[in-house]
């Protein structure tokens, strides 16, 4: 099955219940969906362990520290990044600007033996984009997004496919897992209902 989308987006929280029906026609009606209950209380905690855990190492053996900009810079600093580049087949990690706090850790958490690997190839997540017509899912690449309190600058709009192109008909789906209450007063994503129907603004 071939989408016209220019991107898509699943929301994933570990609380509540909702039902698999909604998810599917809200997808398609509005470009996004949101599963409530997709990950179980033990997932999100072994993942949060995981990356303590990473994060730990990372500072006590730190070198080569690498900022991730989200402002108007963003292209020109990821394409001159020798870690953003190497990071498509292992983990990197990358700060904010002030040094003091870390932006994200990437781009192949999805390639561990550990709770993130066992997450993004289990059987449910599998499913959920099996019923969202995606019949041959491929998983190119995953994060893990710090928000620390008092660090950092907003992400500005975008959409994905601009990043993750696909040929000839855009068929990219981001599935963004909340570890953490994420709400408007904290910082949560924001998706436009029906964008997914416009054209690509930034190729």
């Amino acid at each position: 099955m071939h989408h016209s989308s220019t991107a898509l987006l699943l929301l994933l929280h570990a609380i509540d219940a909702t039902a698999q029906q909604t998810v599917v026609e809200d997808f398609r009606k509005n470009g996004y969906a949101i599963v409530q209950n997709f990950a179980s209380a033990d997932e999100v905690e072994a993942m949060k362990a995981a990356m303590r855990e990473k994060t730990d190492a990372y500072w006590a053996e730190r070198s080569d520290p690498t900022v991730f900009r989200t402002d108007a810079g963003q292209e020109t600093a990821q394409a001159r990044s020798r870690k953003f580049f190497e990071s498509a087949d292992r983990v990197e990690f990358f700060e904010e600007a002030d040094g003091e706090a870390l932006n994200k850790a990437g781009h192949a958490l999805h390639l561990n033996d550990d709770a993130f690997g066992r997450y993004a190839s289990s059987k449910k997540v599998r499913a959920l984009l099996q019923n969202l017509g995606y019949e041959r899912p491929v998983l190119p690449q995953s994060m893990y997004i710090f928000k620390p309190p008092l660090h950092g600058g907003a992400v500005t709009s975008h959409q994905d496919a601009t990043f993750l192109r696909t040929d000839p008909d855009q068929t990219v789906i981001g599935l963004w897992l909340a570890l953490d209450d994420a709400t408007p007063e904290n910082g949560c994503v924001w998706a436009r209902a029906g964008s997914h129907r416009e054209p690509l603004r930034r190729v």
